[in-house]
């Protein structure tokens, strides 16, 4: 008889407060368990968001350290480097080990899988800190059984880049929570002015600073709506400094908050505009798509395999091409409408419960011993 456990290990619960990997794992998790897996999770010390949602199953093993105050990332980095030195001192001979991410440290404690969410370093020569990550993929990519894409685009890059047989890599996209019905416009909130909605980090691969290039040299944007920035830190010294210089300083609102506000900015947003050069998947587009809200993105990486002809989409490093995408998006209404509708129907082929099936069938082949 196959036994039917899989440990999670500590890395990004060390490594991150919230984000969306994090989430991942916080999703993935319980509907593992829900199937009927054993499931442990090793975190260590951790300041994680997401855990404190599965503390209350009492399957994490770990110690909340938030209480002591912000961790920055020196000590992120040092809590991470402890947490996998340890866990790799325990043997899991017996079970399946989903790593969280990527250590310097893997190796075969159990029967190890990795997901790989991009190859974002290896891509792109702006991310400067690149080698660290690098080394920590390579040694996680090459120590696993088993390693889940969460993109056709990450796992032919994977493949570009790193010499491993193809039937090692699995693709399992990510999934999202669903509303039970598509938001009608009456559920919109009227008394809210007209605002194109971006979420998430905004800097480097990012790209936002094209988006809001795109938004300055257009009369008819700038008249009509507000940009909102939800979560991504506050706003930095050169980021208001080149809003200033673009005189938009005053149309740029930030705020962060918890899923259910962003759902309802989601809900109430014109669009939801995503100009990363470079992703994984894009999980901001369906989350969007759930929420009845369009959206307009790059056409480059995972986001066309993920939006298929429910998005519009530009070049990233056009800003002409942002705007004018953008531009005549707005201006069409029916058009626009028929997207949510296509958005809506493409996000209800995602689920996390899907999600879960897939890697269950990835932990099953590890414990088979098929690679």
């Amino acid at each position: 008889m196959i036994m039917t456990h899989v440990v999670y290990s500590p890395e990004i619960f060390s490594w991150q407060k919230t984000g969306g990997v994090s989430r991942y794992f916080a999703e993935l998790i319980p509907a593992v368990m829900d199937s009927g897996w054993s499931v442990d999770v090793r975190a260590g010390l951790y300041s994680n968001v997401f855990l404190e949602q599965l503390r209350n199953t009492g399957m994490v093993s770990g110690y909340d350290v938030s209480c002591y105050g912000k961790l920055e990332k020196p000590g992120r980095t040092l809590l991470l480097l402890a947490n996998s030195l340890v866990f790799n001192l325990q043997s899991n001979k017996n079970c399946v080990v989903h790593q969280t991410y990527y250590s310097p440290f893997a190796r075969r404690n159990g029967r190890l899988v990795v997901t790989v969410y991009d190859l974002i370093h290896e891509k792109l020569s702006i991310v400067q800190q690149g080698r660290g990550s690098t080394v920590a993929r390579c040694a996680s990519i090459q120590a696993a059984e088993k390693i889940i894409a969460i993109s056709e685009a990450t796992r032919n890059d994977l493949l570009d880049y790193y010499d491993i047989p193809p039937d090692r890599v699995e693709v399992i996209p990510l999934g999202v929570r669903m509303p039970e019905v598509l938001p009608s416009q009456e559920e919109k909130c009227e008394k809210t002015p007209p605002y194109l909605l971006y979420v998430g980090m905004r800097n480097g691969y990012k790209n936002f600073d094209k988006f809001v290039r795109a938004y300055a040299v257009s009369p008819q944007l700038r008249s009509t709506f507000r940009l909102v920035c939800f979560g991504g830190g506050r706003f930095s010294a050169e980021e208001l400094n080149l809003y200033s210089r673009l005189k938009v300083i005053d149309s740029i609102d930030w705020l962060e908050g918890n899923d259910t506000l962003l759902s309802k900015y989601y809900m109430n947003a014109t669009m939801l505009v995503y100009p990363s050069l470079y992703e994984g998947f894009g999980l901001p587009v369906l989350e969007a798509m759930a929420n009845g809200c369009p959206v307009a993105c790059s056409n480059t990486s995972s986001l066309p395999e993920v939006g298929v002809d429910a998005a519009y989409y530009f070049s990233p490093d056009d800003v002409d091409s942002m705007r004018d995408t953008i531009e005549r998006a707005i201006s069409d209404r029916s058009m626009l409408k028929a997207k949510i509708q296509d958005g809506y129907q493409r996000a209800k082929s995602f689920s996390w419960q899907e999600t879960a099936r897939k890697t269950i069938n990835v932990y099953s082949q590890v414990l088979k011993g098929n690679k």
